[in-house]
């Protein structure tokens, strides 16, 4: 196995084109790329709220031959621009999912599409006739399984589903119960503990007490601990609570206020100065498991996910890459394939003085920084093949705030910082769909750090004038 922090990427971008399970037999992908939420028992799968149209970032996955099941219509200019750079799929290959479904019925696509038969016909119609075929969903769900069956059946091949299976998944959306693992594996974590707190009528936690003594236990290591509900994907909040009474009563009150939350984590909160995200691609069975990215989170003063920056400026990379290879494998025994992601934490060991690290949480399915990673795999192909100076620097920004409202409207606005082969940075607009709420997600490429944060900072500007 790669596990190699040195030379694990393209010189140019900090990547390797990502690996897409089944390529080796020319596989077409039909990505679902719906930002969803279930529960751990995966009783129900439906759209997150707010963010049932963050779709059409697969578009920067996908290669021409893949499908793409977006719930709006593809703009024609942006899948223009992307073809141009040489990514995305053809334009008969983006498939919008009828008007009244996904997000019309807070139902995931996969839901969708198996209350559809005519469309998962329509779908199947566009698979070519040889070839293997995988479903790419943005986590796997029971859903998808049950939809990559039905397609199955009318084309008369197997179907995998990339991903773990749905107990795999359950069981890494548990942050406590990752941590558990990754300490069996000698892997390091934040000092801290679970708390089970007993909840009654309405979900409500029936007594803090729990949590607070077990801030009193941990907040003496560092001044600071963080609290975080430990099962939940994408909408899970983490509150940060300093030595003294006001901070901790603030952060009971904001428990007091989230019903159905019952597990949380208290970890000792150290002053991180780098938070590495590294990205695995596992193989089925004993195939492969390699790294195939590594950037720095883009967080922010509450530790939300705002974008990803490349060169990692992480002293510590070569025990992360190996931790999350181990890790890796051992998600390759328990039946998992496919992309997943590692968030680490950098900080200074106050006892040694020297950099260490630590794991904060596992991401069993796509994350944010695989899109611009795949972006940047696909630049640095082209401009090799035409001989252009290399792209060595990246910055995505998530929701980056705009006063458009369409993508022409943004191509007016921002079409001058557009990458184009022949220029030596520029930006890559995606997930689109958002653009009538105002936001957008960018990814700035360029020759060093400096130029893409200068030009980012331009890209701000310019998408806010009036």
């Amino acid at each position: 196995m790669d596990r190699s922090a040195e030379t694990p990427f393209d010189s140019e971008s900090g990547a390797v084109p990502i690996p897409k399970t089944g390529e080796e037999q020319g596989a077409t992908h039909i990505f679902l790329h719906d930002v969803v939420s279930f529960e751990p028992e995966f009783k129900e799968t439906a759209t997150v709220p707010g963010r049932d149209r963050d779709i059409d970032k697969a578009l920067v996955i996908a290669g021409a031959r893949d499908l793409v099941c977006i719930s709006s219509g593809a703009c024609s200019s942006h899948l223009e621009l992307l073809s141009g750079l040489g990514i995305g799929p053809l334009p008969e290959n983006v498939i919008r999912l009828r008007e009244d479904a996904p997000s019309m019925r807070r139902i995931s696509y996969a839901a969708a599409l198996l209350k559809d038969a005519k469309q998962i016909d329509e779908i199947c119609r566009k698979i070519p006739s040889t070839g293997g075929v995988v479903l790419n969903p943005y986590i796997s769900t029971p859903e998808n399984y049950l939809l990559a069956k039905e397609i199955a059946a009318r084309i008369d091949r197997e179907v995998p589903v990339t991903g773990g299976a749905p107990p795999i998944v359950s069981l890494c959306i548990q942050k406590h119960r990752v941590r558990e693992i990754a300490r069996d594996l000698g892997i390091p974590v934040a000092p801290g503990e679970t708390v089970e707190l007993e909840t009654g009528d309405g979900g409500m936690p029936s007594s803090l007490r729990p949590i607070e003594e077990a801030v009193d236990r941990h907040i003496e290591t560092s001044g600071a601990v963080v609290i975080k509900s430990a099962i939940a994907v994408l909408t899970s909040k983490i509150i940060q609570v300093r030595k003294g009474p006001d901070s901790i009563q603030a952060a009971l009150r904001r428990i007091e206020q989230t019903p159905g939350t019952s597990t949380y984590l208290v970890e000792v909160m150290y002053d991180v100065r780098v938070s590495p995200n590294i990205v695995f691609h596992v193989e089925p069975g004993t195939g492969p498991v390699r790294c195939v990215g590594i950037t720095d989170q883009r967080l922010s003063p509450n530790l939300a996910h705002h974008g990803n920056t490349y060169p990692s400026q992480a002293l510590t990379l070569q025990g992360m890459v190996e931790a999350a290879g181990r890790f890796s494998e051992w998600l390759q025994s328990e039946s998992y394939c496919g992309i997943v992601g590692y968030d680490f934490c950098e900080y200074t060991d106050p006892d040694t003085g020297r950099p260490s690290f630590f794991l904060a949480e596992v991401n069993p399915r796509m994350n944010g920084s695989v899109y611009p990673l795949s972006i940047m795999a696909q630049l640095a192909k082209t401009r090799r093949e035409g001989k252009k100076p290399s792209l060595r620097a990246f910055l995505s920004a998530k929701w980056l705030e705009t006063r458009a409202r369409s993508f022409e409207e943004m191509k007016e606005r921002l079409g001058h910082l557009f990458f184009a082969p022949g220029k030596s940075g520029g930006i890559v607009p995606y997930n689109t769909s958002c653009l009538d709420r105002g936001i957008i997600d960018i990814a700035v490429v360029g020759p060093s750090p400096g130029e893409v944060r200068a030009l980012f900072e331009e890209t701000r500007k310019s998408s806010l004038s009036r």
